[in-house]
C-alpha cells in the first residue's frame, strides 16, 4: 500500500491509500497544522499501520506554501523513522496506479524537497 498526501486544497487535507485493487480517498476539513492527526486518523480508519506501507507520496507544486512544507516534513520524518520509500508527484499525476507508484519513489535514504506553486505570502 502507498499513502498519498495531497495538501493542495485550501483548508483541507486530502489523503489517499493506494492498494493493489483499489484507491481509498478521504478529504478532511482541517488546517495544515492538523495533517499529522489526519494521517493517523485515516490510517486507523483503514486498519492500516505505517509498517504495512510500501511508501509515501506527496503532491508538490500546487497548494499553499505552508501546507506543502508541512506535508513534505511529515512525509520525510515518517520515511526516515519507519525506513519507508518516499517520493513526490504532481497534482495531474494523482491518478497513478498501484503498479506505477513505484516509479515515483526515491531510493531508500533519500528525501523529497518541496516545490511550491508560488512565493510564500508571509503577513
Amino acid at each position: 500500500m502507498y499513502l498519498i498526501i495531497d495538501p493542495s486544497l485550501h483548508g483541507s487535507m486530502h489523503l489517499l491509500l493506494l492498494k493493489k485493487d483499489t484507491c481509498i480517498e478521504k478529504t478532511y476539513s482541517a488546517y495544515n497544522s492538523d495533517l499529522l492527526l489526519c494521517v493517523d486518523t485515516f490510517l486507523y480508519e483503514q486498519k492500516c499501520t505505517l509498517e504495512s506501507l510500501f511508501g509515501i507520496l506527496v503532491v508538490i507544486g500546487s497548494g499553499g506554501f505552508t501546507s506543502t512544507r508541512i506535508a513534505v516534513v511529515i512525509a520525510n520524518t515518517i520515511s526516515y523513522t519507519k525506513k519507508l520509500a518516499i517520493g513526490s508527484i504532481r497534482h495531474e499525476e494523482l491518478g497513478v496506479s498501484y503498479e506505477n507508484a513505484k516509479k515515483f519513489l526515491l531510493p531508500q535514504g533519500q528525501y523529497i524537497s518541496a516545490i511550491y506553486s508560488g512565493e510564500p505570502n508571509i503577513t
